[in-house]
């Protein structure tokens, strides 16, 4: 597997998760957590049933991200939500220099995109593995939610 994958996929895990801590809104930022939280949870148990593999890709992943959820939930996300930003957010969203560091982030992005599905179909060792069906399960489900969470951003 790449390397340029599994960055992607943590763009994709953290950019969503991000796009929903500065909403100021708890409440989403926890049901973002619980879906990827039960997603690899879900993924680790087909992996274990199928594969019979305990530490699977999608183990270590929710290992991983659940750590840095709760530990940047509790230290960073939360307080966030409490202060009530709002207000200043919008303003900091009307700047030019947002627009154009969203932008760059959308076009990054979208090459991670392109990049990962070109890497993922050539790639004849993951033609039919449960990997393969994971990491595109996640950047299907990851962009969705940007895409959504910029809607409602606006």
């Amino acid at each position: 597997m790449d390397i340029i994958i599994w960055i992607s996929i943590g763009v994709f895990l953290l950019l969503p998760y991000y796009q929903k801590v500065f909403v100021s809104n708890s409440l989403k930022v926890r049901r973002h957590i619980l879906v990827w939280i039960s997603f690899n949870v879900f993924m680790s148990l087909v992996y274990y049933f199928v594969n019979k593999q305990i530490y699977s890709t999608a183990f270590v992943i929710l290992i991983s991200s659940s750590l840095y959820y709760f530990f940047s939930y509790m230290l960073h996300a939360k307080k966030i939500a409490e202060l009530d930003l709002t207000e200043e957010l919008n303003l900091l969203k009307k700047t030019k220099s947002f627009q154009a560091i969203k932008r760059t982030i959308f076009i990054s992005i979208l090459v991670f995109l392109i990049y990962d599905i070109v890497l993922i179909y050539s790639d004849k060792s993951l033609l039919l593995s449960l990997d393969k069906v994971y990491f595109v399960s996640i950047i299907v489900i990851a962009y969705i939610q940007i895409i959504k969470y910029e809607r409602e951003g606006k």
